[in-house]
């Protein structure tokens, strides 16, 4: 038995269990992230920020299919998806790319069918889906943990062998290199220096000279994983006000995640984040800002505090990104345990940096660090 069966099969029935509940005879998978759950680790993108992949997968309550653009055959059934019991259903490229419909409906007529991106007739399946795949299962753990490790090791290295002169396009590609060599993309790497820092909230790299301070972040993708990382560094004795915003921004971080147990629900988690903002002094700053939210099989499966929201169990994932202006923290932590006895493993923390305790919580966030 191929290694990914066992797992295959386990999400499949739960897949169907969910179809059943909701009276759907067919659903459509379209995202990668989705192929990826499904399969432990499949690839269906080409470019990775495309929302659809090039392969859909298509269950019912008897089968599942791939359909594929005939140009990703029989590629994506032999690497991406091996071992798998999956009808392959070849689809030539113009049609394909032009509108799959005719494909889908083709093999469910008028059946009732659900899918998690939008499509013609379909039932919105999205946030049924997002649930489903956030229950992280023994292999997904595993893969996020690994992916967890290689992530920080390679924000970390670079932070440290970074210098001062340097402009911020080399520190990207410094990162982009060390990631790219255990098989991780980078599609979210964010570099800022000195000023930019407070400036900017989402700082794409620019040709600037890296002075005293700087910042590293990736949201990074392996096995249809993500895993979201900040690190700061700064050059020469950090001003008493800077390391006054650290500890705030870090304060709030740990409410966030401390906040996100079992039993819980992402909206708590959130209301416990922003009043830990009006604790620190800084009421108005999780405006100026995303604070993350469920991850997984997404960067985030959708940002807490817009209206989404959603239960939290054990297995379940979180990349929650404070920001005060200056500073920022962010790591990536697997929530387990029971309500009354929560755990909180950051599968992005190396045990080599810099950390810093908040004032009554457990949870030790990564300070700057001071070269």
């Amino acid at each position: 038995m191929h290694p990914r069966t066992a797992e295959f099969e386990a999400k499949l029935g739960a897949v169907r269990r969910m179809m059943e509940a909701h009276g759907w005879n067919w659903l459509l998978l379209q995202s990668p992230g989705s192929f990826a759950w499904l399969s432990g680790g499949g690839r269906s993108y080409i470019v990775d920020g495309d929302p659809r992949g090039v392969g859909l997968i298509l269950v019912s309550l008897h089968s599942v299919h791939l359909l594929a653009a005939n140009i990703e055959l029989p590629r994506l059934p032999e690497e991406e998806l091996p071992g798998l019991a999956i009808q392959v259903e070849s689809v030539p490229w113009t049609e394909f790319f032009a509108d799959p419909e005719p494909a889908v409906r083709g093999l469910t007529g008028g059946s009732r069918l659900a899918s998690d991106l939008p499509f013609p007739d379909a039932v919105n399946a999205q946030q049924a889906v997002s649930e489903l795949r956030s229950r992280l299962g023994p292999g997904d753990i595993a893969r996020y943990r690994a992916l967890g490790a290689d992530t920080a090791a390679a924000v970390e290295a670079t932070a440290r062998e970074i210098r001062p002169g340097q402009n911020e396009f080399a520190a990207a590609a410094m990162l982009q290199e060390k990631l790219n060599r255990t098989g991780i993309v980078a599609p979210v790497l964010l570099v800022a220096s000195d000023e930019r820092i407070r400036q900017h909230r989402h700082p794409l790299p620019v040709n600037k000279a890296i002075d005293r301070y700087l910042m590293l972040v990736s949201c990074a993708l392996r096995d249809g994983l993500w895993c979201s990382i900040t690190r700061l560094v700064h050059f020469g004795p950090i001003d008493s006000n800077l390391q006054a915003r650290a500890l705030a921004c870090a304060s709030v971080d740990a409410a966030f995640i401390t906040a996100s147990r079992p039993g819980n629900r992402v909206s708590d988690a959130f209301a416990a984040g922003r009043a830990e903002y009006a604790a620190q002094g800084f009421a108005g700053e999780w405006r100026e800002h995303h604070q993350g939210g469920p991850a997984g099989y997404g960067s985030r499966e959708f940002f807490a505090g817009t209206g989404v929201d959603m239960e939290i169990g054990s297995g379940y994932s979180f990349a929650w990104n404070p920001s005060i202006a200056g500073v920022k923290s962010e790591d990536t932590v697997i929530v387990s345990g029971a309500p009354e006895d929560p755990r909180f493993e950051v599968i992005t923390e190396t045990g080599n940096w810099p950390g810093i305790e908040p004032p009554g919580n457990p949870v030790v966030r990564p300070a700057i660090l001071q070269r």
